[in-house]
């Protein structure tokens, strides 16, 4: 009995383990695109894992022009 809890636990938690490490990667490349702008600021960052398993990061970045007001722009990319 405490065998399968413990399997069932184990199955459980290793999508989650591997579910941040997706978000890591999501975050270091989006912090990358902005490092790269002056004008831009890293506003959110989120990670989707579709339904084949594959994962599509989704950053907002503000993109701050001299005379015209800031704009935010959605980029899609994969990690």
């Amino acid at each position: 009995m405490k065998l399968t809890a413990l399997i069932l636990a184990m199955a459980f938690m290793l999508p989650l383990s591997t579910t941040s490490a997706y978000a890591d990667a999501c975050s270091n490349a989006a912090r990358a695109m902005v490092n790269n702008d002056p004008n831009a600021t890293l506003l959110s960052v989120k990670s989707k894992q579709g339904s084949n398993g594959k994962v599509t990061c989704e950053a907002r970045i503000k993109i701050s022009s001299g005379s015209q007001p800031p704009r935010v722009v959605v980029k899609k990319f994969n990690p």
